[in-house]
């Protein structure tokens, strides 16, 4: 077992891996599988540059599969490069391109651009370029369409600040005939509001955690309201949220969902929402993600009450997790190469 490890360790390492990294990969079966695989895949069994190393790490497995999958259940008509050209295999877009199409696309909306000047909806301009031009840089794009806006209207003005005031709508005149009343008229619905579904700070003792366990009944646990009332008066009755992005990459789809969740949860209760950087590990966090995910929670319209990270906490963390065992409801097994804390 352990020669394997040892084997497999070497394998990673090979591929330009840090050894932290590396040895952390080996603590989980299913990654260690995963990317011994796609290494193999590619064939680099003997070492690569660091750069192709990263990439297989982030790929590893998953995408593998949906690739193999394609290609195994394709019919024998299947043209690789028909597939290739789809995926966008060796476009290369420089950044002339780039911006001759949002010129283009600018020319085409200006007299919007210049009625609506900052209200214009940035997205749908981005939306146009990245139809013409689907495998170009997304941040140069957006650099681009924002150089652009600043260079056709100039700086904001107080006006471009101000709040659209909203128009109240003409009254139809009147119909002289008279209409035969309707006994049951649709009635309009409702604008749906989705934080519903989350109670109020005052009946958080409603909400139950189950645990399940092998040997014994679900376990349900809930606030007591002595611990409820004790947290409500700290937090005057607010609603505090937080949106735990990890600094080691750009933000997708799903960071957007959650974001929506925790700001706008926070926001219709009146409460505060902190942007926490998960960053569990200091050491392997780029200054570049951290900067892209505070512009784009901006860009989104969210404003963090404060910005933290975990790192921050990490003594305090271990004080508590030291804390529970001593309580004798956690404990740390020890095992090769991980330590993993467990609660029960």
């Amino acid at each position: 077992m352990v020669v394997k490890e040892e084997e497999r360790l070497e394998l990673f390492l090979k591929t330009g891996l840090d050894e932290r990294t590396a040895r952390h990969t080996i603590a989980n079966n299913k990654v260690t599988n995963n990317l011994t695989a796609v290494i193999h895949e590619a064939g680099v069994t003997e070492g690569c540059n660091r750069t192709i190393g990263n990439l297989l790490y982030t790929v590893r497995l998953d995408n593998l599969k949906c690739t193999s999958c394609t290609m195994d259940t394709a019919s024998e008509s299947f043209e690789l490069k028909g597939f290739e050209d789809a995926c966008g295999v060796g476009v290369e877009v420089s950044e002339e391109d780039i911006e001759r199409t949002v010129n283009e696309v600018f020319e085409q909306n200006k007299g919007s651009i210049l009625e609506l000047r900052y209200r214009t909806n940035v997205g749908d301009l981005f939306r146009h370029v990245r139809k013409r031009l689907p495998w170009a840089d997304p941040k140069i794009v957006k650099k681009l369409i924002d150089a652009k806006l600043c260079e056709l209207l100039g700086g904001r003005t107080a006006a471009d600040n101000e709040k659209p005031s909203k128009q109240k709508k003409e009254k139809p005149a009147k119909v002289e005939d008279k209409k035969v009343a309707d006994d049951n008229p649709v009635q309009p619905p409702e604008k749906l509001n989705p934080f519903l579904i989350f109670p109020n700070p005052e009946e958080n003792f409603k909400v139950h955690t189950e645990i399940f366990f092998s040997d014994r009944p679900v376990l349900q646990c809930c606030n007591t309201k002595e611990v409820l009332d004790k947290h409500l008066k700290r937090t005057s009755r607010k609603v505090y949220t937080h949106s735990p992005p990890e600094p080691n990459g750009y933000l997708h789809i799903d960071h957007a969902k959650a974001m929506f969740v925790s700001f706008g949860l926070a926001r219709e209760q009146g409460g505060c929402c902190y942007l926490r950087y998960d960053d569990t590990n200091p050491e392997a966090e780029k200054k570049e993600y951290i900067d892209h995910i505070e512009e784009i929670v901006e860009w989104m319209g969210w404003k963090p009450f404060k910005i933290t990270y975990t790192s921050d906490y990490f003594q305090e963390i271990y004080e508590l997790a030291v804390e529970l065992i001593q309580r004798g409801h956690a404990y740390v097994d020890h095992q090769t190469y991980c330590r993993i804390f467990e609660t029960f």
